[in-house]
């Protein structure tokens, strides 16, 4: 669905009972991924399928994917996709795509504010690219690295970059120095729950929240101060699937500014108001919502 508001909704996509893992805008083409990448040029209106090498579903029925798979370079103006034994790259806003070349076959990608690129592997192997140019290169490790075997997704925290394994056994470390060293955030409890999601959503304050959505546990937020995560789900079922959160401005036409969080759930989506800072939500709307741009 698109809203301007979060008061009226109109359909956008197909629905065909597939869930999109996720949606991104490049210039002004709009993207979204489900078992192929689709890109309109036209707003939404019409979609044509671009790539059909993606990624496979982490476990297609019960509708589980590792997030991240997909980002938009503004600088550099590049749609980087990670498909089936390597990643794809597009200079045309996600119309055409060619392989990347990275030799290494990441499961996900993100970039820092300052403009580098990550790429990570199934084996916590770790590539970068400088500022979004020049050659992807593996990332030499440091005196603590992430433990290999399991399913780890990356994320950007500004210019912190975040690991996550998606099982949740794990937990979710950050590395301020390009991935070379990391150290494990606190209070992720290691209770068998997927990680579905961690994200940094923009605030009303110019920053950003780092938050973590879990499988069944509700959504949790990252304090700053204590460098640990903290339950922050009030009003969300604790048996919801908490699959995304995007920070937006709203402006009204009386000209009013106002800035939400917004969550997407199995159950449905719910915003939470500024002055809550993402503590407390309501349901905006009913259904299955899998993820948000």
């Amino acid at each position: 669905h698109k809203t301007n508001d979060a008061n009226y909704f109109s359909p956008l996509f197909p629905i065909d009972n597939t869930p999109v893992r996720q949606i991104i805008t490049a210039d002004s083409n709009l993207l979204y991924l489900k078992g192929n990448c689709y890109t309109s040029d036209d707003e939404g209106r019409a979609f044509n399928v671009t790539n059909t090498n993606a990624l496979s579903y982490y476990d297609l029925f019960y509708k589980y994917y590792l997030p991240h798979q997909m980002m938009y370079d503004k600088s550099e103006k590049k749609v980087y996709l990670c498909v089936n034994g390597g990643l794809d790259e597009s200079s045309d806003f996600g119309k055409t795509f060619a392989p990347s070349v990275i030799g290494a076959a990441p499961v996900s990608v993100t970039q820092l504010d300052n403009g580098d690129l990550f790429a990570i592997q199934n084996n916590a192997t770790i590539y970068t690219r400088i500022g979004g140019v020049g050659p992807w290169t593996q990332v030499a490790p440091g005196a603590s690295t992430l433990a290999a075997g399991t399913n780890y997704y990356l994320s950007n925290f500004g210019n912190t970059l975040v690991a996550t394994d998606f099982e949740g056994e794990l937990g979710c470390y950050f590395s301020t120095n390009g991935g070379a060293d990391w150290t494990k955030y606190g209070g992720v409890s290691n209770n068998g729950r997927y990680i579905l999601f961690v994200n940094s959503a923009d605030n009303r304050d110019g920053g950003k929240d780092l938050f973590m959505g879990r499988d069944s546990m509700g959504v949790f937020k990252l304090n700053p101060n204590t460098g640990s995560f903290e339950a922050s789900s009030a009003g969300i079922p604790w048996s919801a699937k908490i699959q995304y959160i995007e920070g937006k401005q709203v402006l009204y036409r009386t000209g009013l500014t106002r800035y939400f969080y917004f969550c997407a759930t199995d159950v449905g989506l719910f915003v939470s108001e500024e002055e809550s800072a993402g503590r407390e939500w309501r349901i905006v709307r009913e259904g299955d919502f899998s993820t948000l741009q």
